[in-house]
């Protein structure tokens, strides 16, 4: 399944500083741990001037995202929402008709 991840981190120069020093930490750890974490598909990438971004994940389980979201409990907040492929949602609509 597919997750479109939201994140923020506070607007203060430690506030960044923490959210690179997590995100570098948190590679490093997926990189051990590869199977407790989502697969990273497309992104991370941060909206101009702000301290938010997205980045969209490949899940097996919904633990990935809880192993992803406790590396980044003190300082980035998380927002999950799952997402589907226009083609299958279409497909569901025409059964469900």
């Amino acid at each position: 399944m597919k997750f479109i991840g939201f994140w923020s981190y506070p607007p203060t120069k430690d506030g960044a500083q923490m959210a690179v020093d997590t995100w570098k930490h948190s590679l490093e750890r997926r990189k051990k741990m590869p199977e407790k974490y989502p697969k990273t598909i497309f992104g991370p990438f941060q909206y101009n001037g702000k301290t938010e971004g997205f980045t969209v994940f490949e899940v097996d389980n919904a633990d990935q995202l809880t192993y992803l979201a406790t590396d980044y409990l003190d300082n980035l907040e998380w927002e999950f929402v799952p997402i589907i492929e226009n083609e299958k949602a279409a497909e569901i609509f025409l059964k469900n008709k």
